[in-house]
């Protein structure tokens, strides 16, 4: 049987998919990805990793928007 997803996991999925398809579709069009879209892409999968290591009990720290701002890309 699948296990089932939480709807918060299927948004960041979601929105990483897209993310890999627009840069994709930039790629050819343009032959050179986007810079905000990378930023964005990096400060997400940040921020997903900063929710996961809080509710995993790893942090004590809450992610944005509780005691964080949205985080920086490297």
């Amino acid at each position: 049987t699948p296990k089932p997803s939480s709807a918060a996991s299927d948004v960041y999925k979601r929105q990483v998919i897209v993310i890999a398809v627009l840069q994709f579709l930039i790629k050819i069009f343009t032959g050179a990805t986007n810079d905000k879209l990378e930023d964005f892409g990096s400060s997400l999968g940040i921020f997903v990793a900063q929710i996961y290591s809080f509710i995993s009990f790893k942090s004590d720290e809450r992610p944005y928007p509780f005691d964080k701002d949205w985080p920086e890309s490297n």
